[in-house]
């Protein structure tokens, strides 16, 4: 039964994709007059019922007019006809919005020619105002997916949150994993489960059973003890880590995870990494960023027990990432004063003058505050903010 109603939905789910690529290729081609089309029967015609042509105006109107986000939206303002009350520029009522998006619906019968009976008004049945009122003024929901919060009964408020999961046989039966809400974690979920279902094919032919080897550290469950683990480290001013650093670790870790198809720590071999290493540069990666891909690596696997560094040969042609880089190359006078005359706003000109004067990174100018700046010292105090969450970083800069 499960097996039934997932391929069923999976079946409804193409037809409406089919459906809806179809609707909006023709948005605004489809003629009015098919509102009002005769039927064709298997061996006659006959003239549209009211209710057929009440939702033959519905799904035409529909397809005139479309619900889109507002940053999408933003660059054909002339378009839009009302805002919903999330917008950020003044956002209409559900009342002024519903009179607006009905005015619209008229302006676009107008033009094609319908007379003002069929036209009629809102409150008129048989119309083509009284027909789309309803379909045109509806609530429009956000689906699952978007941390949803809804009302149940008696006030209690549900979160409604989307999830992916992976779908396997065992047999005939469907066995099904969650596998969380990130499509990164769950494309190298997926990797991984492939690998574990091959594993256990081989045991079986070789007559042997994964039990066997019980202590074995799946990568994928290491580096969700790894991401915790990084989650409660402190830095120097009781600091933690923050997310960009964080969300670092995870993408390298499961680019790796997706490359590689390997399943365990001790599957982990020279070969692996390198074939890592060239699938970043594949990408277009700069070599420095390559050897930050490397440097969150080798933490990870470390963490799980394996030796990364002394996997790989000390040789020169083991293709490993290196942390050379050019030599920076300053500006001249000339460039700079060309670079600043090019500010738009004071602010613009202010904060690359800092940056490029005084040599601050892009953070350290972001956390200064006006008590850093010394005046009669001539100097800016680049320190700790641990309430914050800012750390000054070591080394050249």
């Amino acid at each position: 039964m499960q097996s039934a109603l997932w391929a069923t939905h999976e079946a409804v789910n193409r037809g409406a994709k089919t459906f809806g690529d179809w609707l909006l290729t023709l948005r605004g081609g489809l003629n009015h007059n098919l509102a009002t089309a005769m039927v064709k029967d298997k061996k006659s015609e006959r003239d549209p019922s009211q209710q057929e042509i009440k939702n033959r105006r519905i799904l035409l109107a529909l397809s005139w007019l479309s619900v889109e986000d507002e940053h999408g939206a933003q660059d054909h303002a002339e378009y839009i006809v009302a805002r919903g009350e999330g917008c950020r520029e003044q956002p209409d009522t559900q009342h002024s919005r519903d009179r607006k998006v009905l005015a619209a619906l008229a302006d676009i019968l107008v033009a094609r020619g319908v007379p003002d009976v069929e036209i009629g008004k809102p409150e008129a049945l048989g119309t083509w105002l009284g027909d789309c009122k309803q379909s045109l003024s509806a609530a429009i929901r956000k689906g699952r997916g978007l941390q949803e919060r809804l009302m149940h009964g008696g006030g209690v408020r549900i979160l409604e949150r989307g999830e992916y999961q992976l779908r396997w046989y065992m047999g005939k039966s469907p066995k099904y994993k969650p596998v969380g809400k990130v499509l990164a974690d769950a494309v190298a979920a997926r990797d991984n489960q492939i690998s574990n279902l091959e594993a256990e094919r081989a045991a079986k032919v070789a007559g042997r059973s994964l039990d066997e080897v019980a202590d074995r550290k799946g990568l994928e469950s290491e580096r969700d003890k790894f991401i915790a683990r990084k989650r409660m480290v402190r830095r120097r001013g009781g600091i933690p880590l923050d997310k960009e650093t964080i969300d670092a670790y995870r993408n390298s870790i499961n680019e790796f995870l997706k490359v590689s198809r390997a399943a365990y720590a001790d599957q982990v071999t020279d070969v692996l990494l390198l074939e890592f290493f060239e699938s970043l540069r594949k990408r277009g990666l700069a070599e420095r960023t390559v050897q930050n891909n490397w440097q969150y690596l080798r933490t990870f696997l470390k963490f799980c027990g394996v030796n990364a560094t002394g996997l790989l040969k000390t040789d020169t042609e083991d293709n490993r990432p290196s942390p050379l880089d050019k030599q920076p190359e300053s500006y001249t006078r000339e460039e700079m004063a060309k670079f600043l005359a090019a500010c738009t706003t004071r602010r613009d000109r202010l904060a690359f003058e800092c940056l490029l004067k005084l040599g601050l990174r892009e953070k350290e100018l972001t956390f200064s505050e006006f008590s850093d700046l010394h005046f009669e010292e001539r100097y800016v105090f680049i320190h700790n903010k641990p309430e914050l969450h800012f750390r000054t970083k070591t080394g050249p800069l």
